[in-house]
């Protein structure tokens, strides 16, 4: 069992399917660094390592030694002087730890396939096999690259201070 007491981030005892707490996560009520991290049960089946909540917990939860799928909730928040709009976006990392042997590699593959059944809408995938790769500031990149016309004020992948993302993108006089 792997606990984090305080970053948020748990194994739970309680037995829920990848697809329910993706389904948790992916919600539009779901907080801004909602996560979970998957990976492959006895090399075939898709089981949820553990979820909680912030950027943090999330980036020290990938394992070194295994293969995971990490998706995150992360918050486009436009916010301007009289309305906020929130939209969510999934952000989905593949993981193959710096530890993981040769023959484990593979299960990236066959694991990718039954994680993009669950984690559908995904707005980007990032591949990581070491927690520097894991940054704000390169899934916040990579979701201006897929972003459509109208871009967030900024992004928030979290409550704690640090887990925003402010794109400087509006002059403040519009914001």
């Amino acid at each position: 069992q792997r606990h984090f007491p305080r970053r948020k981030a748990t194994m739970t005892d309680e037995k829920k399917s990848p697809k329910e707490v993706y389904d948790a996560i992916a919600s539009k009520e779901a907080k801004a660094g909602s996560f979970c991290l998957l990976t492959l049960e006895k090399k075939k089946n898709l089981a949820v390592l553990c979820d909680g909540v912030g950027f943090a917990a999330f980036k020290e939860a990938f394992p070194e030694d295994k293969v995971a799928w990490g998706v995150i909730n992360v918050h486009g928040v436009d916010k301007r002087a009289n309305v906020e709009s929130v939209r969510t976006k999934m952000v989905l990392v593949n993981w193959v730890g710096p530890n993981v042997p040769s023959m484990q590699k593979m299960q990236a593959l066959s694991g990718k396939s039954k994680v993009a059944k669950i984690a559908k809408g995904a707005a980007v995938a990032v591949d990581a096999s070491d927690p520097k790769e894991i940054t704000i500031e390169v899934i916040a990149k990579e979701l201006l690259a897929c972003g459509g016309a109208h871009k967030p004020t900024f992004y928030k992948f979290g409550e704690e201070e640090g887990e925003k993302f402010d794109l400087n993108f509006y002059a403040p006089e519009n914001k």
